[in-house]
């Protein structure tokens, strides 16, 4: 008998010595499948998906949990960044203070004292002071009203558990204690402190890849830029942005550089658009919701500002606005009036002003809005080098036409007589051709209102005189008659354009 009794102890021990090993095997599997979809991760994003399998696996361990989730570290670690899901409701990411509700501190000091697990359970009064806390914050208002709406009423005991790792917790609360699962939730946290590494580093090389692409667009817009010679190019670098927006993947309809915005009432756009909207327009200004923050944010020096329009406001503010654009097709007009709405976000810089538009009303991120600025910075250094362009040719413009002018003028002072006028003429259609002007003919004329006439000389190429002296009676043209009359009115500058 004693033999048979020992034998079933052993048959027990051994059992459970098997039970404690099947359950390890079962926990390294879950573990696993962890671990070999966080190297599967190819994008930053799939984060939700690894944490979401975690999360399952520990349910299928037995765990049954009223809230599963991962906190984040702020970096001032005053607050946390909470991913959670709640009786299965998937809830989006919030922000959490970590210094004001008694859990959230006692956490956080568990964390600073360097505990791999902390245990709390909570019930009564406390649990209740928790939740009115919870609802109180105006960010999960909405959130804990999702939770409500599935019929999830939060419990009346809980017992939280964190388990740390470097960047910051699991969260896993359940409805009753499990202290069998407490050493499982501390390998799943560092199981998770793998993931999350992971998911570090996938978004740091997407960042780098990301940083390339701009720059690469950055530098195609500064290259055209620094081609630009004539103002009319502008329609061509405001292209290259319209097309590096859409490289980039920022959803653009319309872009156009603001011109000069500081020293003028109007507004003088150069835009690029798909839907044939002229590339160069000047808009006065005209009430409407747009036009006013611009003039708000020029009255006050912001560097940036945004519009967000319903259908309907958009729709007045381009009925109002196309007004000014005359011949815009119909097609354009249908496809602008029919759009959802309006999103629009303007940088302004130095002199110069970039915005862009869609028409799906999708308001443009914080991280859109900043490679906004980069464009709008790029163009700006390229446009102040585009004005200094224009100022020195137009001194050196200027310097070349006074030369000239002295030469007829030392031309005009050698005369001795009037038989050399034409000589002078000469000398000034050479200087003409030397401006890039290049004449057929120069014509010199005096004009004799006693004796009705004028007294007409005419060169060519290389001096040729064509005319050497010819007097001519007013009347004998109808467009002499109109120059005359010009000139008696002191309108000195007349030009005349005749088709032959």
């Amino acid at each position: 008998m004693n033999e048979f009794h020992e034998q079933s102890a052993s048959i027990d021990q051994l059992e459970k010595e098997l039970a404690i090993k099947n359950r390890e095997l079962e926990v390294e599997a879950a573990l696993e499948k962890v671990r070999a979809r966080t190297m599967a991760m190819q994008k930053s994003e799939e984060l939700a998906d690894a944490a979401q399998l975690l999360f399952q696996q520990i349910e299928e361990l037995g765990v049954h949990p009223w809230t599963s989730g991962f906190q984040l570290w702020d970096e001032d670690r005053k607050s946390v960044t909470v991913w959670t899901s709640t009786e299965g409701v998937h809830l989006p990411p919030f922000k959490l203070p970590a210094t004001e509700d008694p859990l959230m501190i006692h956490i956080a000091d568990a964390d600073q004292k360097g505990e791999l697990l902390y245990v709390d359970e909570m019930g009564g009064e406390a649990l209740a002071d928790h939740y009115r806390y919870m609802f109180s914050l105006p960010s999960l208002t909405e959130i804990f009203g999702k939770v409500a709406s599935e019929g999830k009423a939060p419990p009346v005991f809980q017992v939280n558990h964190a388990a740390f790792f470097s960047y910051g917790y699991l969260l896993i609360i359940t409805r009753e204690q499990v202290p069998e699962m407490w050493t499982v939730f501390k390998r799943f946290a560092k199981v998770f402190e793998q993931t999350y590494t992971r998911f570090l580093d996938l978004r740091k090389a997407e960042a780098q890849a990301r940083e390339a692409k701009i720059e690469a667009a950055l530098e195609r817009v500064r290259s055209r830029a620094m081609a630009m010679q004539k103002s009319e190019e502008l329609n061509e670098v405001i292209q290259v942005v319209y097309d590096q927006f859409t490289y980039l993947n920022i959803h653009i309809e319309h872009t156009g550089f603001i011109l000069d915005y500081k020293a003028r009432d109007d507004m003088h756009i150069w835009l690029a658009d798909q839907h044939g909207a002229p590339s160069h327009i000047k808009i006065p200004y005209f009430d409407s919701p747009h036009w006013n923050s611009f003039i708000e944010a020029k009255e006050k020096g912001l560097d940036f500002f945004a519009n967000h329009l319903s259908f309907e406001a958009k729709n007045k503010f381009y009925r109002d606005l196309f007004r000014l654009i005359p011949g815009l097709p119909e097609d354009a007009k249908e496809y602008y009036f029919n759009s959802p709405g309006l999103a629009i976000s303007t940088v302004l810089l130095d002199n110069v002003g970039l915005y862009i538009e869609n028409f799906l009303a999708i308001v443009y991120s914080d991280e859109e809005n900043k490679i906004l600025m980069r464009f709008g910075k790029v163009f700006q250094q390229t446009y102040t080098r585009f004005l200094d362009l224009q100022k020195a040719e137009a001194q050196i413009r200027e310097s070349q036409i006074q030369l000239s002018l002295e030469r007829v003028r030392a031309s005009a002072m050698g005369m001795h007589h009037s038989d050399e006028l034409s000589d002078v003429l000469s000398v000034l259609f050479a200087q003409f051709d030397v401006l890039g002007i290049c004449p057929m003919y120069t014509f010199l004329s005096f004009i004799d209102l006693e004796k009705n006439n004028f007294t007409y000389r005419q060169t060519g190429r290389g001096g040729q005189r064509v005319i050497a002296q010819q007097v001519i009676d007013l009347g004998a043209m109808d467009v002499w008659n109109e120059v005359v009359k010009r000139w008696k009115a002191a309108e000195y500058n007349v030009i005349e354009t005749m088709y032959v």
